[in-house]
């Protein structure tokens, strides 16, 4: 729903606050996402193809915080990928199905 109304707004430029926190064992934070989860939101922001910039805040186990700011970053650069090229399911994603990280991630 959040990228919908991204969408709907239509803005040229796209600044994304990447609180990694909500990851699973984070001692900040309640949610238990993992890199699955990092990455298909990632890829729902890829798709809207706008100019990004992406600011790390949050996130505090560090044996995790990497793996999942790679993964987040992953799925933004194939999600620009896949809308470009038309392929949103294409062989070989690693594309969660909706309702895992996009039911439990907060707004964007």
């Amino acid at each position: 729903q959040a990228i919908q109304v991204v969408r709907d707004f239509e803005p040229t430029f796209l600044v994304i606050a990447l609180g990694l926190d909500p990851a699973k064992g984070d001692p900040t934070g309640t949610w238990s996402l993992g890199p699955r989860d990092f990455e298909a939101n990632g890829r729902m922001l890829g798709s809207l193809q706008l100019p990004t910039l992406v600011v790390q805040e949050g996130g505090y186990r560090t044996r995790t915080l990497g793996k999942n700011a790679k993964q987040f970053l992953r799925g933004l650069m194939e999600g620009v990928h896949d809308a470009e090229f038309g392929f949103p399911n294409r062989p070989g994603s690693r594309k969660e199905s909706s309702g895992s990280a996009a039911s439990t991630a907060g707004p964007t």
